[in-house]
């Protein structure tokens, strides 16, 4: 429907009206990114550069990966993905095994 530039919209009728909303809403871009729309576990795992799906299965269980449990089923959104490997440091085994000691002295004082 062509609306005049001299109409008011107070002139349109209940159906005109309606019909003026319909059309500008089917030609309103869409607002939703695509970080928006979850992924499955088959396009995470692509997403992360063919993630083998029992890592991907082990991080989430360990709570290490942000993710979604709905129904039984994974989902994860591209910009939690991508946030979490931003923020992800590998630490070395030999500074594992520090921290290990550390806690486990601190631990084992506290007890006596």
């Amino acid at each position: 429907m062509i609306i005049e530039k001299e109409t008011r919209i107070i002139d349109l009728t209940v159906e005109q009206l309606s019909k003026v909303i319909a059309e500008s809403f089917a030609n309103s871009p869409v607002t939703e990114t695509q970080e928006d729309v979850p992924l499955n576990v088959e396009q995470a795992c692509h997403f992360l550069g063919d993630m083998p799906k029992p890592t991907l299965y082990f991080k989430c269980t360990k709570g290490d990966m942000p993710h979604i449990k709905q129904g039984g089923r994974l989902y994860f959104f591209k910009r939690d993905l991508i946030n979490w490997l931003r923020n992800y440091t590998v630490v070395s085994p030999e500074t594992k095994a520090a921290n290990f000691l550390d806690n486990f002295k601190t631990n084992f004082k506290a007890k006596k």
